[in-house]
């Protein structure tokens, strides 16, 4: 494999681990703000009643 070759393979592997990592951290944001409104739509005993279980 010639120089150039294995740089644009380390470059395209490394350009697709990061495209991945932030489609994942986009994610769960989404998922974190998904739960956060989803817990505010609780009743306020709910709420607690919930971290008891814990």
């Amino acid at each position: 494999m010639s120089q150039a070759d294995a740089e644009k393979r380390v470059a395209d592997t490394y350009t697709t681990y990061k495209e991945n990592i932030d489609d994942a951290t986009l994610k769960a944001k989404e998922a974190a703000d998904t739960a956060r409104k989803d817990v505010k739509r609780l009743p306020a005993k709910a709420d607690s009643d919930a971290w008891e279980s814990f």
